[in-house]
């Protein structure tokens, strides 16, 4: 569509592409022309989330041109040894820091890594008050300790975790 009709590149926002690797590789292709690509982390994939970033990188695909998603809480597939379904399970919402994190230890600047999570889909979705440290951004925030272990959580200007433990039960 961008190279056939012009079809304006920032329209347009592919998600789930580390399914496989073929599609993987045409999602690449799509980031180096300047398209933003979201890869999930807690659903199907044919590599782990971060590998695929690392490998996306070096083929000279920007950090900025990367995002993750979880699909947080979504009904997944659950299948047997055979491939047959025998029932749902969540998508865990923890997935895409753990993917961070992993490119952390892999050895990404943490303003890039974290970016793939805050600031990149931010920018991604057209929300410029979410995703970045500004005046009149929201402020949600989370401390993290050496380990890049989550130690306190603030969200809507309100601390929710405190010391690793949450203060904050229900909706917020």
């Amino acid at each position: 569509m961008v190279k056939d009709y012009q079809f304006p590149i920032e329209h347009i926002s592919p998600t789930h592409v580390g399914r496989t690797e073929d599609l993987f590789e045409h999602a690449i292709e799509f980031a180096k022309m300047g398209g933003v690509i979201d890869i999930t982390t807690g659903a199907s994939k044919y590599t782990e989330p971060y590998k695929a970033v690392l490998h996306a990188l070096n083929k000279g695909v920007k950090f900025s041109n990367l995002t993750f998603s979880s699909d947080g809480n979504a009904g997944l597939d659950k299948l047997d040894d055979q491939g047959h379904l025998i029932g749902f399970r969540c998508a865990p919402i923890s997935e895409s820091f753990n993917q961070v994190k992993h490119l952390l230890n892999e050895g990404c600047k943490l303003e890039e890594a974290i970016s793939l999570i805050t600031l990149n889909p931010a920018i991604n979705l057209g929300l410029n008050h979410k995703g970045r440290i500004n005046e009149g951004a929201d402020a949600d925030l989370c401390v993290l300790d050496d380990s890049y272990s989550i130690t306190d959580v603030f969200a809507q200007g309100c601390s929710v975790m405190q010391n690793g433990e949450l203060i904050v039960k229900n909706s917020f």
